[in-house]
């Protein structure tokens, strides 16, 4: 009886005690963009002792076990304070394209795309090579 009522208690207790080390850590706050291992990505609206609530950019509410967020892997993408997080979008362009061309005509159109907000600060990497295709990432600041 005690061994089942252990186990059905387990994954509350996992919580709680990652709740309580969140708090104590701090690793994102309230108004912070995070993504969590299994891809939800969303502004932190609230940190309990069990849960930490976010709200997707499609404005639904998820609220995570605080044990699946302390316990995998976490991308912070910004902090309430600095107002906006990272993002990206990648595009695929034929591999015969000289890279410096290709990033200079991504550059400009991210730039040209983004010109009613100052604070982008646009960036283009090369990701990946796959497929005679060559994968561009455009990063890019987004308010919060």
């Amino acid at each position: 009886m005690l061994a089942v009522l252990g186990f059905a208690l387990r994954n509350i207790f996992s919580d709680v005690f990652a709740g309580i080390a969140l708090g104590l850590e701090h690793p994102f706050g309230i108004g912070g963009w995070i993504e969590t291992t299994d891809g939800r990505v969303g502004r932190v609206v609230g940190i309990s002792w069990r849960a930490t609530r976010l709200v997707t950019r499609e404005g639904t509410v998820v609220t995570v076990p605080n044990g699946q967020v302390a316990g995998n892997r976490l991308i912070n993408y910004g902090s309430a304070a600095a107002g906006r997080y990272m993002a990206s979008l990648r595009f695929a362009l034929e591999s015969d394209i000289p890279v410096g061309r290709a990033k200079r005509i991504l550059l400009a159109a991210a730039l040209e795309a983004g010109r009613d907000w100052p604070d982008l600060d646009p960036e283009v990497l090369l990701h990946d090579t796959a497929d005679g295709a060559a994968i561009y990432a455009v990063r890019f600041h987004v308010p919060g």
